[in-house]
């Protein structure tokens, strides 16, 4: 039985029984710590590795494997010891999820290309609409305002929802820097919990834009409005 283990930011291993039964004993390993093995494919929680739940949690009591995939591990070809220390990223944490979280700067890019991307295709429906409402006659300066008002929080909620909840989980914004949006499993969200996000940003927005330094802040990179809808946002 040799073991590596996702502790306080590190993986420490390779580990054999008696060192991994006093490490449990010692609260360090619990059934919600990470857990590889040479032959493994992907990281899984302890308690759903029967050989461990078995052995140091809950003997006698079986569980199926773990359903959702996390991260292939970094360790060495060549480990030195038992107590050998692997850095790893700091976006990987302990959580429902465990995922490379997509940090303030990056979000930040995207929200500004999806700016672009609406600012654009605002000022072309805008344009269009103008002059059909011009032809009909309207002359009103307060009606095409408000048009175009109606118009902008329609397309931008359109624009996030659809293209968050779609196939692709994110903005062309978030496309092109390799981010996407998940619900807290990882899991495609659907347009109900997008729209959500999408109307939680004013919130954001409203309170001095702190639920957007929220983002670089909080340990699953995650705004106000992230954690209303219940949502991720991780790189690809």
């Amino acid at each position: 039985m040799k073991y590596y283990f996702h502790i306080n930011g590190q993986n420490v291993g390779p580990l054999e029984r008696e060192q991994i039964r006093r490490l449990v004993s010692q609260g360090k390993i619990k059934e919600e710590t990470l857990v590889w093995k040479p032959g493994m494919k992907q990281w899984a929680r302890a308690k759903n590795i029967p050989e461990l739940l078995n052995s140091f949690f809950r003997p006698g009591v079986a569980r199926g494997p773990s359903p959702q995939p996390v991260v292939t591990p970094r360790v060495e070809s060549h480990p030195q010891s038992h107590a050998h220390y692997h850095r790893v990223s700091a976006t990987q944490e302990r959580g429902s999820f465990h995922e490379s979280y997509a940090g303030f700067w990056k979000r930040l890019a995207a929200a500004f290309l999806d700016a672009i991307v609406t600012t654009v295709a605002g000022g072309l429906i805008g344009f269009g609409l103008g002059i059909s409402l011009a032809v009909a006659g309207a002359k009103d300066p307060a009606l095409f305002r408000g048009v175009g008002n109606i118009i902008g929080i329609l397309l931008a909620w359109l624009y996030f929802a659809l293209m968050e909840s779609s196939q692709t989980q994110g903005t062309l914004g978030k496309m092109a820097l390799g981010i996407k949006v998940t619900d807290m499993s990882g899991r495609r969200i659907g347009f109900g919990k997008a729209t959500g996000r999408h109307f939680g940003k004013m919130i954001s927005a409203a309170i001095f834009c702190i639920g957007f330094i929220m983002i670089g802040f909080t340990g699953k990179k995650q705004g106000l409005h992230d954690i209303m809808a219940g949502c991720l946002v991780v790189n690809k």
